[in-house]
């Protein structure tokens, strides 16, 4: 058996590559591996050993957990991981950690952002978390945008630059960004492309920022919100 990726951080594409490279079997030898909000939609993880793996943030859509080892994998924040799995993982020793209790009350206030259609809780969370530090900086509202939204989308910074000029400029009430560019949103956040779910995530985390902004001058120097 070929040595464990301890501390790894990668991309999904990455983990095959470096697999592949070192010679190492990713069912056997994940445990331990930080894979936190590694988007591990679809990947086959059956039987894979994921003992004290940190799994806080990825990805889990349609991804194959079935007799994986998860004796304190952590857990939390999962996009795609159905409460029937949960449940089975928790039996198993998986560990879930519960949304910081800080964020609960801006939950209520997030779900009621005028989108398209719903963002998951914990994908609202994470963007919250993210759009409280981009908030704090002195960047270009279109750089914040971007770096509040990459911690989801790994290594997507390209594209991501590119839609968050077209959020700016007033894009979507529908989110096509091609051919089908006046395509209708699809019905939930599950169903919609990698770029879907991009622009929501982007328009969501310009609204948060701004929610979190507040501007104050000698004419105006005090505002309550």
């Amino acid at each position: 058996m070929g040595s464990k990726l301890l501390g790894l951080e990668a991309n999904t594409e990455q983990l095959t590559e470096l697999a592949e490279i070192a010679n190492i079997d990713l069912k056997e030898d994940l445990a331990g591996a930080n894979l936190r909000e590694v988007d591990l939609s679809g990947v086959d993880l059956s039987k894979a050993d994921l003992r004290g793996a940190d799994l806080r943030g990825a990805i889990l859509q349609q991804t194959n957990l079935l007799d994986a080892k998860v004796e304190k994998a952590l857990f939390g924040n999962n996009l795609g991981l159905s409460e029937a799995t949960k449940q089975q993982l928790e039996k198993l020793g998986a560990i879930f950690e519960e949304l910081p209790k800080q964020n609960l009350p801006w939950l209520t206030h997030l779900q009621k952002l005028p989108l398209p259609l719903s963002i998951p809780d914990q994908v609202l969370a994470q963007l919250l978390d993210y759009c409280q530090k981009a908030a704090q900086s002195s960047r270009l509202i279109g750089t914040k945008l971007v770096s509040a939204v990459e911690g989801l989308f790994p290594n997507q910074s390209h594209r991501l630059n590119e839609l968050a000029q077209k959020v700016l400029l007033g894009y979507p009430r529908s989110v096509g960004v091609s051919s089908q560019a006046e395509a209708p949103f699809p019905r939930s956040y599950n169903a919609a492309t990698s770029d879907e779910k991009m622009v929501l995530s982007l328009s969501a985390a310009k609204q948060i920022i701004d929610t979190l902004t507040v501007e104050v001058s000698l004419q105006q120097p005090r505002v309550e919100r």
